[in-house]
């Protein structure tokens, strides 16, 4: 059994990072009993816990104007980690999906993906792609004037990657099997005799006799050698 001063000794041993640097700069008259420990260590982190980002605050973050997908990702997650009542794995995927930029989401939208993780891989694609000079994009923005619009770049044409990844998804969709219907079971009468004596009554019976042998219709004939 482990007592209040061996949990004060090895409370601190668990701790990195922040808390561990939170810890060493709390005088140690503070820390005389796992009564005090426990006191000070819920003041500073009890705020951790009462966080509870809502879905409509995780529907509210966007990829920001020149925000790679990576960062953006990892900002969307980690207040999908705060949430204590999580949004579905397709719910997930059209916040993500409706949260990136225009240039990239117009390549994504339609294919039929099976969990965020594809998703995201697909976006590290398009992104890739797009920063390779392989695709353009259309943005329309303000001359210095404000006066009209000027465009910066040629059309984004993403219709063969949009097919190829629809195909890819569907070919990796395997639909439930088909339920057979199922047959009645069939009731047999007992012969009450064995299969051996059956046979050789019917046979007896002439119910069942032999074939009489029959020539081949066209006998094949091998030369004598």
């Amino acid at each position: 059994m482990i007592d209040n001063a061996q949990l004060v000794a090895f409370f601190p041993m668990s701790f990195s990072g922040a808390t561990q640097r939170w810890f060493a700069s709390i005088e140690s008259l503070r820390l005389r009993t796992w009564e005090d420990m426990a006191h000070e260590f819920l003041t500073q982190f009890a705020f951790s816990v009462d966080i509870d980002v809502s879905g409509r605050e995780l529907e509210a973050t966007r990829q920001r104007p020149g925000e790679s997908i990576s960062f953006f990702v990892s900002r969307w997650r980690e207040k999908l980690a705060s949430m204590i009542d999580r949004p579905k794995k397709q719910d997930q995927i059209d916040m993500v999906l409706w949260s990136l930029q225009p240039r990239f989401s117009r390549c994504l939208v339609g294919i039929p993906f099976q969990d965020l993780k594809s998703l995201v891989h697909a976006s590290f694609s398009v992104e890739e792609a797009i920063a390779q000079g392989l695709w353009t994009y259309i943005a329309h923005s303000p001359d210095n004037k404000g006066k009209k619009l000027v465009r910066s770049s040629i059309a984004l044409n993403c219709s063969d990657y949009h097919a190829a990844m629809t195909t890819t998804s569907e070919s990796h969709y395997s639909p439930p099997p088909r339920p057979y219907a199922q047959r009645p079971v069939r009731q047999f009468t007992p012969l009450g005799t064995t299969l051996t004596r059956a046979f050789e009554k019917l046979k007896d019976a002439s119910v069942i006799v032999h074939l009489a042998p029959c020539p081949l219709p066209h006998p094949i004939s091998f030369p004598l050698t």
